[in-house]
C-alpha cells in the first residue's frame, strides 16, 4: 500500500502538481485545496493507497472545498492536514494557512464523502449568502482531530454530521456569539457519533444529539443566547461534560458554569483552560484522543480535563511528537 502526499501552499500559483511544497516550478504545490480535489480526486480503495494533503501559507485559501469523486475505505483513507510549520497553536491564526471560505455558497466544506480525516486545520465560514450555512458538512465515517472551528454570522452553524463520525481536541465557535447550532444531525437516526474533549461556545444549541451520539470530557458555553448547550437526549454512556446550563449529560458533569470562570480569554477565542477552572482534572479517560489540540498529552495530573485544551500545570508537562505521525 502505498501513502500518496500532496501539497497546498497559498503563497504558490495554479497549475503545478502538487508533488511538493515548492511555490515555484512544475512539482509547486497547488494553490488551493479545492484545486488540489479537482485534481487528485481518485479510488483509494482499488488502489490500496491512502492519501494526505498537507497545507500551508500566510494568506488564507478563500475557495469553497467540494469532496465529491473519491472512494475511500477503512484503511484507505484521506487526510487533510495542517503543514506542520502552520500549526494553529489551539486558536485562530491568520498569520499560518487557514480555509476561509467567503462566497456565497452555504458550507466552507461540503464533504459528500466517506472514510476523510481532517487534523490540526483552521476553517472559518464568513458566508455572504444567507440561509443557515455550516464549515464542515459531512457524510459518514469521517474524523475531526485538533481543528480550530469558526463561524461568524447570525444564524450560522459548526458541524452537520452523518453516522459514525468522531471530534476529538476541537473547537467549534460562533465568534459573535449568535450562532444557529454547534454541532447538528443531518438527519434523525444518527448512529456511532463520538464528540471527546471538544469546546463549543456561542451556538443557540451548543451540540445537537441523539441515543447514538456520544459526548465526553465535551465543554458547551452558550454566551447567554437563552438556547440549550446540549440540545436532545445522547447516549447513555455520555458524561463527564460541562455546561453554562444545565443540560450537560452525564451523573459526573459539571453545570451552571460560565466562560470566564473556565477559560483564559472566551471573549478572544482563547479556550485554554485558566488557573482554577472547575475542568481541570474533571474529565474521564479515553481511548479515542492521548493528546488535547496543542498536543500536550493527556492527563497531566491522574485525569483528563474537560475540553479541547489540558491544563499544564506548574511544574510543566509533555508535548507529544503528533506530527511526525502525519508529517514524517
Amino acid at each position: 500500500m502505498a501513502v500518496v502526499t500532496r501539497y497546498v501552499n497559498t503563497g504558490s500559483t495554479a497549475g503545478g502538481d502538487g508533488t511538493t511544497n515548492n511555490t515555484t516550478g512544475v512539482t509547486r504545490a497547488y494553490a488551493t485545496l479545492s484545486e488540489w480535489e479537482a485534481a487528485e480526486q481518485t479510488n483509494l480503495v482499488s488502489a490500496g493507497d491512502t492519501h494526505i494533503v498537507y497545507c500551508a501559507g500566510s494568506t488564507a485559501d478563500t475557495t469553497q472545498l467540494v469532496l465529491s469523486g473519491w472512494t475511500c475505505g477503512s484503511g484507505n483513507e484521506c487526510t487533510v492536514a495542517q503543514n506542520s510549520s502552520d500549526a494553529h497553536g489551539g486558536s485562530y491564526n491568520t498569520g499560518v494557512y487557514r480555509l476561509e471560505h467567503s462566497g456565497s455558497s452555504l458550507n466552507a466544506v461540503d464533504g459528500y464523502e466517506t472514510y476523510f480525516k481532517f487534523i490540526d486545520l483552521q476553517i472559518k465560514n464568513t458566508n455572504t449568502g444567507g440561509g443557515n450555512p455550516f464549515i464542515l458538512f459531512l457524510d459518514a465515517n469521517n474524523e475531526v482531530q485538533r481543528c480550530v472551528l469558526q463561524s461568524t454570522t447570525n444564524t450560522h452553524s459548526g458541524i452537520a454530521f452523518s453516522n459514525d463520525c468522531t471530534f476529538t481536541d476541537t473547537t467549534i465557535e460562533a465568534i459573535d456569539g449568535s450562532g444557529s447550532r454547534g454541532a447538528y444531525r443531518r438527519s434523525a437516526g444518527r448512529t456511532g457519533v463520538n464528540f471527546v474533549n471538544c469546546t463549543f461556545d456561542g451556538y443557540y444549541y451548543n451540540c445537537e444529539g441523539e441515543s447514538g451520539v456520544t459526548v465526553t470530557n465535551v465543554a458547551c458555553i452558550d454566551r447567554g443566547t437563552g438556547g440549550t448547550d446540549f440540545q436532545g437526549t445522547f447516549n447513555a454512556s455520555s458524561d463527564y461534560n460541562c455546561s453554562e446550563d444545565t443540560s450537560a449529560p452525564g451523573t459526573n458533569s459539571i453545570k451552571s458554569q460560565t466562560g470566564t470562570s473556565l477559560f483564559t480569554d472566551p471573549a478572544n477565542s482563547d479556550f485554554s483552560l485558566k488557573t482554577g477552572s472547575n475542568a481541570i482534572d474533571a474529565g474521564t479517560t479515553s481511548a479515542l484522543t492521548t493528546s488535547d489540540i496543542i498536543g500536550t498529552a493527556r492527563p497531566q495530573n491522574s485525569v483528563y480535563d474537560i475540553g479541547a485544551f489540558e491544563n499544564i500545570s506548574a511544574g510543566g508537562g509533555t508535548i507529544l511528537p503528533l506530527l511526525n505521525a502525519y508529517y514524517g
